[in-house]
């Protein structure tokens, strides 16, 4: 693909992907890599005006920091559209939106994993045959409580390309605040994730590179990369992948405690 339609894919649909058409305006974002994919596509962490944290797994993903660096993100889980109908009320405490998005003859599927909590939700766009994006994102976190907390919420996972086959599942998140570790048990009906990892209390942040993912029987390593959210961390989301050069296995998270 050409990097003038690369670039001009990513700028029209980065706002949208994220945080959605329906409301808003938009705030600028600081963000950057976190990990570049053999391929070119890879991780990226952003934190908007408002505190709002956003993590990504798209293609190119060079191209697409520097559109969000342009054009923003729009403001809030709160805009989510709401044309964008209920497909499916998961019992891990989440909706099921799911949509489609133009600009101009640029269209793409997209699927929104919302939080009831109201403070955490997740992206999966589709542009056919050019792109598939996974994304979470959630309110600013403010401060890390003492002692440790269980997560529960939906856990997403897919191919990393453009027919993502999207399973649905659930995950539990243990948090040691005191000892700034966390493990996590995520499963469907074909992929689980497990393994521990690192906290940071003083950004919110969680990331390991340790973990293990079983893709329907296959066992591969993979990383983990998540934000808390809210006054006292009640929310958590996040992005995760395989761990190979090129990683054939993505998925994202979304909870609270």
């Amino acid at each position: 693909m050409a990097n003038t339609q690369i670039s001009t894919m990513l700028a029209t649909t980065a706002v949208l992907a994220l945080a959605a058409c329906g409301g808003g305006g938009s705030t600028p974002v600081e963000i950057s890599p976190e990990r570049i994919f053999s391929d070119g596509a890879g991780v990226a962490r952003g934190v908007a005006t408002d505190g709002d944290t956003v993590l990504i797994i798209s293609d190119e993903i060079g191209f697409f920091v520097d559109s969000l660096q342009t054009e923003g993100v729009s403001s809030g889980p709160s805009s989510l559209p709401s044309d964008f109908a209920i497909v499916q009320t998961l019992t891990t405490n989440a909706n099921i939106r799911q949509g489609a998005i133009n600009s101009g003859s640029l269209v793409a599927n997209v699927t929104i994993v919302e939080d009831l909590s109201g403070k955490t939700f997740s992206t999966i766009l589709e542009i056919p045959g050019l792109n598939t994006l996974f994304a979470s994102r959630g309110d600013a976190y403010r401060a890390a409580p003492a002692g440790s907390f269980t997560y529960n919420g939906t856990f997403v996972t897919g191919l990393r390309n453009i027919n993502p086959q999207l399973e649905y599942g659930s995950f539990s998140l243990n948090t040691n605040f005191n000892n700034q570790t966390f493990t996590i048990n995520g499963f469907n009906s074909f992929d689980t994730l497990s393994g521990s990892g690192v906290v940071n209390t003083s950004t919110g942040e969680l990331a390991s590179n340790t973990l293990t993912m079983n893709t329907s029987g296959t066992n591969r390593s993979a990383s983990l990369y998540g934000s808390l959210h809210g006054n006292s961390a009640e929310s958590v989301s996040g992005v995760f992948h395989s761990n190979e050069a090129s990683p054939v296995y993505v998925g994202t998270f979304i909870g609270s405690r």
